[in-house]
């Protein structure tokens, strides 16, 4: 993997990583394994936020907090199933 990845990285500029497939994995549910393996939800998937009115227009709820003296953001789907 490093013949890849250093010349990837031989230049300045954010860190390349070599491309690669991730299995879905077999311990999850038959359920979750589904929607691991499902298309990305596109054009949702694309979209970059820029501030919390640009999320709430994809229908999620932002919520900024510190855990562990780390600043953290929460997003919540505006429509939550009682299930989860």
């Amino acid at each position: 993997m490093k013949t890849k990845q250093n010349p990837a990285n031989s230049k300045p500029g954010p860190p390349s990583l070599p491309a690669r497939v991730n299995p879905v994995p077999d311990t999850a549910s038959p359920q979750l394994q589904a929607a691991i393996a499902a298309p990305y939800c596109l054009p949702a998937w694309n979209a970059n936020p820029k501030s919390t009115a640009e999320w709430k227009e994809l229908g999620v709820n932002i919520e900024s907090t510190v855990i562990g003296r780390v600043k953290v953001y929460i997003l919540t789907p505006k429509e939550l199933l009682s299930a989860n």
